[in-house]
């Protein structure tokens, strides 16, 4: 900007946006990398200009009557104003109680609330009174048809510079980063790619630097415990390591300030994880965190991708590939046994005839054929809205494959954006900012690039990445088969908070009548579940109650 004369009075990214946005209009955002979510005021062509970032990173709420127009952050902003209405938008509820979808369209929990979707721009045109929304970035599938035309080393090469700058770039701050820390492969890669960084930057400038903190969640739960994958990060870094264990009990104290803080119900109580990592963040005095979200919608990392990656090789006609991959995924794949790994990969290569197949059979037979939650919802709610099973796996991208069908889907509808809607809201709680190396543009052009078998690749997720990280990453990392992210003892918490629900869904506790669940039966499951001492419906139950304690925190109207 300043070689083309521009003057600036700050050092703030605001300004960049206001001259960027002078010099090019709304093309000047293919100019941005990076999180933003803004609206500025065009007084010369009597326009309100409003964008978000490529993936959602930042949240951008707004109301629009055609008359007003007003824009805020966070839901609860919005509803301090007394033309936005708090009634519940029935369709948001339905998709979060029956597949705990959330952020997955521009609609909110509460009808009169929208979101501006990630890589789109806002525009109304004051002159004409009319409001338009537009898509400003894309991602385009240019996977080669025949991979052998990859020169593998030099895409592992290429891979590493680019997450190397991503890193580089997001390490500009005028106060101390941390790193999230929970030894898995993403945060790990991170980790070592920050010393790495920051020592080439030593190396250029002299002056001591402090050591890095190392932020993590632990359990005594050694189902749910990752510490001899942290202290393998941790012990080979100059890294300070802190860590938390969160406890069941302050999750049944903290559910309302959460959900408060949050706008929305949240899917589970896994996100107290992520509660308690921002809360120690914050204690250390650190505001600004590194984390590794987006790597698993990138790079496969869901242990669901297998079957689709394997899908695709048989519909490519790549036996002896596919037939590999079956077998190595059957010896590296933990929990999964070779009938549901088949029926995945028959679902993969004919996902249409089943789509069409599930609301058939379930109108024949009166069974669900999906989920178990559907119990513990009122039945009329549930009948008003049959048929979205159908619309939701409906795709534009019908000439790509399989693969990178669903990874666009996991990126832009189904997975990234609930899981940053989580991590903004968490870390925004208690001040601190994270920053996602994983979500840069030109890393993950770059990947779109790539043929399918570097991203999954002898059984093994995310393969160009662990390969790329192999001189630098303790093997204990690099060949991590396992995957368990930010996950709680959610069975023996749910017991802990037994009497909590039990007194929330009675009929003399007050809106516990909603139009949306069925109290009865989650009274009833509850009692069973305590008298057989098991929570096997422990997240079929969550929705409910989040979504229970959500319609009371914020006097939602039904």
């Amino acid at each position: 900007m300043s070689e083309k004369g521009a003057h600036f009075r700050t050092q703030t990214d605001t300004e960049v946006i206001l001259k960027a946005y002078e010099e090019w209009g709304e093309k000047c955002l293919e100019r941005f990398n990076g999180m933003f979510a803004f609206v500025l005021w065009d007084r010369r062509r009597k326009l309100l200009f409003a964008a978000r970032d490529r993936f959602g990173i930042k949240p951008f709420y707004y109301f629009w009557d055609g008359d007003s127009f007003l824009a805020a952050s966070e839901v609860k902003a919005l509803l301090s104003h007394p033309l936005v209405r708090r009634t519940a938008n029935e369709e948001t509820i339905y998709d979060y109680l029956l597949f705990g979808f959330q952020d997955h369209s521009a609609a909110t929990f509460f009808r009169s609330i929208q979101q501006l979707p990630p890589s789109h721009y806002l525009m109304i045109d004051t002159q004409t009174g009319k409001m338009k929304t537009e898509r400003w970035w894309d991602l385009k599938s240019n996977e080669p048809s025949n991979g052998k035309n990859v020169d593998i080393n030099d895409a592992k090469r290429r891979f590493h510079d680019l997450l190397a700058d991503s890193i580089k770039l997001r390490l500009r701050s005028d106060v101390p980063i941390g790193v999230c820390v929970s030894g898995g492969l993403d945060s790990s890669a991170i980790a070592y790619l920050v010393e790495k960084v920051e020592r080439n930057g030593r190396q250029n400038h002299a002056g001591s630097h402090p050591s890095r903190k190392g932020f993590s969640c632990c359990f005594e739960d050694s189902e749910c415990d990752d510490r001899l994958y942290i202290d393998a990060v941790t012990n080979g870094l100059s890294m300070e390591p802190h860590k938390v264990f969160p406890q069941g009990e302050d999750l049944w104290k903290d559910l309302e300030e959460m959900t408060w803080m949050m706008d929305e119900p949240f899917r589970s109580s896994n996100q107290f994880s992520q509660w308690t990592l921002m809360k120690l963040i914050s204690k250390n005095g650190i505001r600004v965190a590194m984390s590794g979200q987006g790597a698993d919608e990138i790079l496969g990392g869901y242990r669901g991708y297998a079957s689709v990656f394997i899908a695709t090789l048989f519909r490519q006609h790549k036996w002896r590939q596919a037939w590999h991959e079956w077998v190595q995924t059957r010896s590296d794949e933990r929990g999964i046994s070779k009938l549901m790994l088949t029926g995945r990969i028959l679902y993969g290569l004919s996902p249409s005839i089943f789509s069409n197949a599930v609301p058939i059979m379930e109108r024949a037979t009166g069974i669900n054929l999906k989920m178990k939650s559907r119990e513990f919802i009122d039945a009329g709610f549930l009948q008003r809205h049959s048929g979205r099973y159908v619309d939701r796996l409906k795709n534009q991208h019908v000439n790509w494959s399989n693969v990178r069908r669903k990874l666009y889907e996991d990126l832009f509808k189904y997975s990234l954006p609930q899981l940053l809607h989580y991590e903004d809201r968490m870390g925004m709680a208690f001040s601190v900012e994270t920053r996602h190396p994983f979500l840069d543009h030109r890393l993950i052009e770059y990947l779109y690039s790539l043929p399918s078998s570097l991203i999954y690749r002898n059984g093994q997720h995310k393969w160009i990445l662990r390969q790329s990280m192999s001189d630098i990453l303790p093997e204990v990392i690099s060949n991590r088969k396992d995957k368990k992210g930010f996950i709680t003892p959610e069975s023996r918490w749910t017991k802990m908070g037994a009497a909590y629900m039990t007194k929330l869904f009675s009929s003399n506790s007050g809106m516990a009548a909603s139009p949306f669940v069925n109290s009865k039966k989650i009274l009833n499951g509850l009692s069973s579940n305590v008298q057989k001492d098991a929570y096997s419906q422990h997240t079929d139950i969550w929705r409910p109650l989040n979504l229970e304690v959500w319609l009371r925190k914020f006097n939602v109207h039904t």
